[in-house]
Parts: C-alpha cells; sequence; structure tokens
C-alpha cells in the first residue's frame, strides 16, 4: 500500500509539473572539416586530367526555431575555404599540378527534425565567392587572383545527420555528417569563355559541362538554448519562459 501511494504522488508531481511546449530557441557555434572541391564532368572523362582528394573547412554559428519539440528552422553563417587540385598531363613533364582554392560565406537556411537524441536537416544554402586563386607548378607557383573568372555567388543543397553527444538543460554538444552539391554554376560566362577552370586555360574537348562545387563534412556544434513559449498545466495562457 505505502508503494502505490509514493507512485500515485509521483504520478500526481509530474502531471502538476507538466508543461506544453509550443516553441524554443537555441544559439550556438559549429565548425565543420572534411573532403571538399568541385566536379566538373569534363574534367573527370579527360584522361590528361586526374583529381586529388581536398579538404576543407567552415567555422561559424547557428540560430535555431523550433516548433513544438523535434520540428524547426535553423539558420547559419559560415566562413568556409576550399580547394581543388588535379594533375595534368604535358608532354616531357610528368609532375604538373593545378591548385583552385576559394573562400565563402555560406548562408544555409535549413528544416531540421529532432528526436530520441538524432537529427536530420535538409535545405538550401547560398554561398557569396570571397575570393578565387590559382596556382601551378608550371607557372611559378604562386597564387593568382581569378575572382573575375568565377561567379560571385552560387546556390546549393544541403543534406545532413547527425546526434547528441553530451550536453545538460541548457547546453547541447552535437556531432554529424553534412553534405553539400552546388546546383548553380561556379565558373562565369567571362570564365568559360577563357577555358577556366583548366591549367593554362586550355580548352577541352567539350564546353557545354558546369563547374559545381561540393563537400562532405564532419560537423560539431555546441547549442545554447535560450529560451520557450509554454504554458504548465496549471495555466490558462502561454508565457515565454527563459531556460
Amino acid at each position: 500500500m505505502k508503494q502505490i501511494l509514493l507512485f500515485l504522488i509521483t504520478i500526481i508531481s509530474l502531471n502538476l509539473n507538466a508543461q506544453k511546449i509550443y516553441a524554443w530557441w537555441d544559439a550556438g557555434a559549429k565548425v565543420g572539416y572534411g573532403l571538399g572541391g568541385f566536379y566538373n564532368a569534363n574534367l573527370t572523362k579527360d584522361d590528361n586530367y586526374s583529381y586529388r582528394l581536398n579538404s576543407g573547412y567552415g567555422l561559424g554559428a547557428k540560430f535555431g526555431m523550433y516548433f513544438g519539440l523535434n520540428n524547426g528552422i535553423t539558420f547559419d553563417f559560415m566562413y568556409s575555404k576550399y580547394k581543388q587540385d588535379f594533375d595534368y598531363a604535358i608532354p616531357g613533364n610528368s609532375e604538373n599540378l593545378h591548385t583552385i582554392k576559394w573562400n565563402n560565406y555560406d548562408l544555409a537556411l535549413l528544416y531540421r527534425h529532432q528526436a530520441n537524441g538524432a537529427y536530420v536537416e535538409l535545405g538550401p544554402m547560398y554561398s557569396l565567392v570571397n575570393s578565387v586563386n590559382n596556382s601551378d607548378n608550371n607557372d611559378g607557383g604562386d597564387d593568382k587572383d581569378v575572382s573575375k573568372f568565377y561567379n560571385e555567388n552560387y546556390f546549393s543543397g544541403v543534406f545532413g545527420a547527425g546526434g547528441y553527444i553530451a550536453g545538460s538543460d541548457r547546453f547541447t554538444l552535437m556531432m554529424g555528417l553534412r553534405l553539400g552539391y552546388a546546383l548553380t554554376d561556379f565558373v562565369s560566362e567571362e570564365g568559360k569563355t577563357n577555358n577556366y577552370p583548366t591549367p593554362k586555360q586550355t580548352a577541352l574537348t567539350a564546353k557545354e559541362s558546369t563547374t559545381n562545387p561540393a563537400f562532405v563534412q564532419l560537423v560539431i556544434e555546441g547549442n545554447f538554448a535560450l529560451g520557450y513559449y509554454g504554458k504548465a498545466s496549471c495555466q490558462k495562457r502561454a508565457t515565454l519562459f527563459s531556460f
């Protein structure tokens, strides 16, 4: 009988303290690191060119607004750096390396669903290209600003998934994978006319393909809960709360 009474008291206490959450917010910092570069179908089909795998990274911040407990929208601002190396053939010379490096301000607006310690996210990303540089070991190896031959921005689709590592009521540490692929061309019309992004601006057999930046990154984010809009079961009106 005593155990039953204690059980009933516990249930009543939980009901009195129960709250219905309509919306909540968080903000945090994040870092991403992994593979990064671009895809150009003409370069992959040409036997004179050989892609190298390259790394890229991003640093930035995130703001999230959630509706209920599980669904929300996040806004990311990232400063990102990428590069693409490839070897190419020149008769009589076996070591020919060409490098294209660029950095962006990436703005992503993503739908996020999170439940049971895991999340998935999906949405568009708008990249503002800050600078683009070429270097070539057959041309002195120095970086040359070629930004005018590349578009000032491009749009990408982003997909990610991950989960909680650790946390408390106000802070969560999360880790996941994020994939991005540009849906618009990186090279401008002037760049195509001048045969970018090839070394020495050598014309390829076909010119119709686009140049699409892409990345696969391991992303770690630390989030701080800002507050929520909800009400306790004993209240008639919803109230704005801080955590």
